[in-house]
């Protein structure tokens, strides 16, 4: 995604599942990672700079998951 410039993991849960998806966090894009045993939860850093351009590159992230199942 040209977008995307870089990915850190900032939380881990060995026992949590949850469903994986990019949402609007509090420092921009978040992505969640899950296999159905482990969470993992990662900050995107994006070209987005307001809330709708992070909103926007949450949906945009989200269709490029769902083409990927």
């Amino acid at each position: 995604m040209p977008q995307v410039a870089h990915c850190a993991t900032f939380y881990y849960n060995p026992d949590l599942p949850e469903r994986t998806r990019f949402r609007p966090g509090s420092d921009g894009v978040e992505g969640v990672y899950s296999d159905g045993r482990y969470t993992v939860k990662f900050r995107v850093e994006t070209s987005a700079r307001t809330p709708g351009q992070q909103a926007a590159a949450a949906a945009v992230l989200n269709e490029w998951l769902a083409a990927q199942a």
